[in-house]
């Protein structure tokens, strides 16, 4: 099989970047977009937002040449402006750009080439174009296979910009007010050992949040509720032993359907997958963003 690699961008390797001429002033582009884009669709730093104007490799720049090093974006992640990206998205611009619905050897190809490094029954794609559908695709997927609507989400999650992603991203509904969070959604603590309620000097922080969605499953079914999923990252803490492996050991739910999502640790390459590891569940649904 025929597989290319793209080298990461140094930029002081490939010299300066040119300037890109300005259409609008600083001011003159914060008006404007004061006037027609959504307030709710917020900007960094709010105070005092910075126009960038270009990026190459892991910089970028605002318009008036300052260079800033990138640690926000998380889908550049092989720099900016890579040639060999701008190369390959420009060739393939040339010959087609449709839908799925037809037959094309670069759909199968790329469904080939990225299943050869997952587990082998992690075998069938569905190919979305931004982190939302590919959410919301896996939220009806694993309410379709397991028949139940309960969910158990981390405290401060979010999930994407859908009414039914924002339905389980606390960081989201919380805004919304009081009676804002839907009674299929169960948060439990984000396992944070600086901020969290388990902190480093508690003798097993793992253990601690684990039994925090023990403790939900246990009330929702009580209550006659059935468990769902639980959405979050592959390794969503810091906190040593805090993994889906050991949430599936000390957690009967987890063992039945888990949407892990890749936005961050997909690109960071951890463990032996580009999704960290295999873990003990019967049933996985990835989210991928991009």
């Amino acid at each position: 099989m025929e597989v290319h690699r793209v080298v990461p961008l140094d930029r002081k390797q490939e010299g300066e970047t040119a300037r890109v001429p300005e259409t609008y002033s600083k001011q003159r582009n914060l008006e404007l977009r004061q006037k027609h884009i959504g307030p709710s669709c917020k900007v960094f730093f709010n105070k005092d937002p910075i126009k960038i104007s270009h990026a190459r490799g892991q910089y970028m720049y605002d318009d008036n040449g300052e260079e800033y090093l990138d640690c926000i974006n998380n889908v550049a992640h092989v720099g900016h402006s890579h040639p060999d990206v701008v190369k390959a998205g420009s060739k393939q611009m040339e010959v087609l750009n449709t839908n799925s619905r037809f037959l094309h050897d670069n759909l199968i190809r790329y469904a080939e080439r990225l299943t050869a490094t997952l587990p082998e029954k992690l075998s069938v794609c569905y190919f979305v174009n931004s982190g939302s559908e590919a959410n919301d695709l896996a939220l009806r997927i694993a309410r379709q296979y397991r028949g139940h609507t309960d969910i158990i989400t981390l405290d401060h999650a979010y999930h994407g910009h859908l009414t039914s992603l924002i339905d389980i991203s606390p960081y989201k509904f919380h805004q919304l007010g009081e009676n804002s969070q839907k009674d299929f959604v169960h948060v439990t603590p984000s396992p944070d050992v600086y901020r969290g309620r388990y902190k480093e000097d508690h003798p097993d922080p793992a253990s601690a949040y684990a039994n925090e969605v023990q403790d939900i499953i246990e009330k929702a079914v009580k209550k006659g509720r059935k468990v769902n999923m639980m959405p979050a990252r592959s390794r969503t803490s810091c906190v040593k032993g805090y993994t889906f492996s050991e949430l599936g050991a000390s957690c009967d739910c987890i063992t039945h359907c888990i949407l892990r999502a890749l936005v961050l640790q997909a690109y960071m390459r951890t463990g032996h997958h580009c999704f960290l590891q295999e873990f003990a569940v019967q049933t996985t649904v990835e989210g991928w963003s991009s």
